[in-house]
């Protein structure tokens, strides 16, 4: 991890601009040739444990989640933070072959064992961090948590999260992310009812496999593709077989 100081960011400046559409709740986006900046609305101090929070997270290997690189430090203030930039070159999931997204779940299920053993904890996955571009990229990570950074963590979490160990609670937050990526990014061919179908459809598969919510989205998947289809074709199928019910999380 390298630290961008006020020098270096005013000759990075003039090359930065405002990603449209990309405003974020604590912050703002810009991008940079092939990078992306991440700019907080309300910078951090610059404490050693934030530091070594960042420094973990830099250093992870990772196939599909999209790391940071660099912080950015003025006046003993971390104003931002920068990640390589992943471009969304589609404009809906429809025609995704549901073998390749199974693929795809494969891979990131390696990630999610990887961070376990290595006791991150995975946060704020939410379907607008979630890019399909040939690779299903989960991005805007530095708010995952490394445990040695954070004891006192599943001491801060809502009573029903402190029941999971760490693997099944990251299993929640990529399921999470993931069925609402599916359903939101579903072309306008789907209508709003359509896609709130097929999020409970995947929601209610998961809990009627073993009960919980976190058995991965990928083991459900699967066991429910018997065929060669394409995301928009399973879908439909989902849709026809869904009631309007679902289980509470």
């Amino acid at each position: 991890m390298n630290i961008i100081n006020e020098e270096k960011f005013s000759d990075m400046r003039w090359k930065m601009y405002f990603i449209e559409g990309n405003k974020g709740k604590n912050s703002d986006i810009y991008k940079m040739e092939n990078t992306v900046v991440k700019m907080f609305y309300n910078p951090k101090d610059m404490t050693e444990q934030l530091l070594d929070k960042y420094d973990i997270l830099s250093k992870l290997e990772s196939n599909r989640f999209v790391m940071l690189k660099d912080i950015i430090c003025i006046d003993n203030k971390v104003v931002g933070i920068t990640m390589p930039y992943i471009d969304n070159n589609i404009t809906s999931i429809d025609n995704i072959n549901m073998y390749l997204l199974l693929n795809e779940l494969k891979i990131i299920k390696k990630d999610i064992i990887s961070f376990t053993k290595k006791r991150i904890a995975i946060r704020d996955c939410h379907s607008f961090n979630l890019i399909f571009n040939d690779k299903l990229n989960i991005i805007d990570t530095d708010d995952y948590i490394p445990l040695s950074n954070c004891p006192k963590f599943f001491e801060t979490l809502p009573l029903r999260e402190k029941s999971y160990n760490l693997y099944n609670l990251n299993l929640y937050q990529i399921n999470t992310g993931i069925i609402y990526f599916l359903s939101k990014n579903l072309s306008n061919r789907f209508t709003s009812s359509d896609k709130t179908k097929f999020n409970l459809s995947l929601y209610n598969g998961l809990k009627e496999l073993n009960g919980q919510y976190y058995t991965y989205i990928g083991e459900y998947l699967e066991r429910d593709i018997s065929k060669n289809e394409s995301i928009e074709e399973y879908a439909k199928r989902k849709i026809k077989q869904t009631t309007n019910t679902i289980y509470f999380l």
